[in-house]
């Protein structure tokens, strides 16, 4: 007995399939990649500019001043060269005031007029390996 031929049917790429695929690849490497939060930890006080009468003394504070040419002074005292990005005198320094006085050792960064940006990074990264979590910033009114 002979059947009659019909129309054969060509082979078709399924795209639902693949589609899924992709959708759940997505889902796992969504799920298996960290996110480094180094800077997104870092709490920075930023300045806010008011009316002051009057000036509060907070005890126990470190002012950092970062002068133009890239120079860290702290009480009248120099600490690294401009050229250092590491800032490995500075970070000690702070490191033995955290030991003391604990991880809310008040901080406040002093930047000159005409300092770069990356300058001030450079000794809030020397604050963060430090374990400084109290950091303001010195707003100046010029």
């Amino acid at each position: 007995m002979r059947f009659p031929r019909g129309a054969e049917e060509k082979p078709e790429l399924q795209l639902a399939p693949m589609v899924d695929i992709i959708f759940q690849l997505i889902i796992f490497f969504m799920c298996a990649t960290t996110f480094n939060p180094a800077e997104t930890e870092m709490k920075v006080n930023l300045p806010v500019e008011a009316a002051a009468t009057t000036q509060v003394a907070i005890p126990d504070e470190v002012i950092i001043e970062i002068l133009n040419d890239g120079g860290i002074v702290v009480n009248d005292r120099e600490y690294d060269s401009p050229s250092s990005k590491d800032l490995p005198t500075l970070r000690d320094m702070l490191t033995r005031l955290v030991d003391v006085f604990g991880k809310e050792q008040a901080v406040i960064i002093q930047p000159g007029d005409g300092v770069k940006h990356g300058r001030v990074v450079d000794v809030l990264s020397a604050c963060a390996a430090s374990r400084v979590s109290n950091i303001s910033f010195y707003a100046s009114s010029g």
